[in-house]
């Protein structure tokens, strides 16, 4: 079971709350991966890249939260941002990869608009990166009715991908562009022979599942959408947004300890009486 001890060493800086447009990247720990993060990049929408290898593989994409009764302001600027590096190794007593590294830069951004305040962070490791979105503890919001979490991803060529309709459908190869409503995750993307990628999600716990399809407002790209509403307390994080990177399936099936890294660590003190 996940048990962590980290090491963190965090470089906090302020932002000038005039600088809605500032520009932030990320890279991973052995400078493969790297996030662009802008808040105000595409349709006023807090927005990101992805290169592998200085290659773009996600162009400007961005996302947009929906609620019930509550609109995001148009305005929201940066307050303050937190790096943090973080490395470290714990003991999965009952999976397929028993030392598993746990190795990531973070950025934290914190974005406010009058009394409202939205924190954006991004996770980049070696295997992949991975994002969520947070509401802080706030005056006059207790609570939110999610109606969707509209993420588009944009990219270069409209690649290969393998979409099912259903959980337990039959895969189907075919381009992003005709990728099945409803696309289930993860939805493997074959770049080419030497890069694929999946998109998939993390720590998904009271919270709807997420769902793909196509969307072409912006060129080549699907859009996320939640499998129902969401009613949540504030404070609360979303679940992670993952983009998983390897050299092939192969690959992305022997970093798959990406996903555990991501989730909550275990409460179970002592695991050893789970056995496989």
């Amino acid at each position: 079971m996940k048990t962590k001890i980290i090491s963190a060493l965090l470089i906090l800086f302020s932002v000038n709350s005039c600088s809605s447009g500032r520009k932030i990247t990320v890279f991973s720990p052995d400078k493969t991966i790297k996030i662009g993060i802008d808040t105000r990049s595409v349709k006023e929408n807090p927005g990101f890249t992805i290169e592998k290898d200085s290659r773009k593989i996600i162009l400007h994409s961005y996302f947009n939260l929906e609620f019930n009764g509550i609109d995001l302001p148009d305005d929201l600027r940066i307050v303050k941002a937190e790096h943090g590096s973080f490395s470290n190794t714990w003991i999965n007593s009952i999976g397929e990869k028993k030392n598993v590294p746990d190795n990531y830069n973070q950025q934290k951004v914190f974005l406010k608009s009058n009394d409202m305040r939205l924190n954006l962070i991004f996770r980049v490791y070696n295997e992949g990166a991975a994002f969520a979105w947070e509401f802080p503890e706030q005056e006059g919001l207790d609570s939110l009715i999610i109606t969707d979490e509209k993420i588009i991803f944009r990219f270069p060529a409209d690649y290969p991908a393998w979409s099912a309709p259903r959980a337990q459908a039959l895969y189907s190869k075919v381009p992003v562009s005709k990728i099945d409503n409803g696309a289930e995750r993860p939805l493997v993307i074959e770049i080419d022979s030497t890069l694929t990628i999946a998109l998939t999600e993390a720590n998904l716990v009271d919270f709807a599942r997420m769902k793909f399809e196509p969307d072409s407002s912006s060129g080549t790209g699907i859009r996320t959408r939640l499998g129902s509403e969401v009613r949540k307390s504030i404070p609360f994080q979303s679940p992670w947004r993952v983009i998983m990177i390897g050299e092939n399936p192969g690959d992305l099936l022997e970093k798959n300890y990406l996903l555990l890294n991501l989730k909550d660590p275990s409460r179970i003190d002592d695991p050893s009486w789970i056995t496989p």
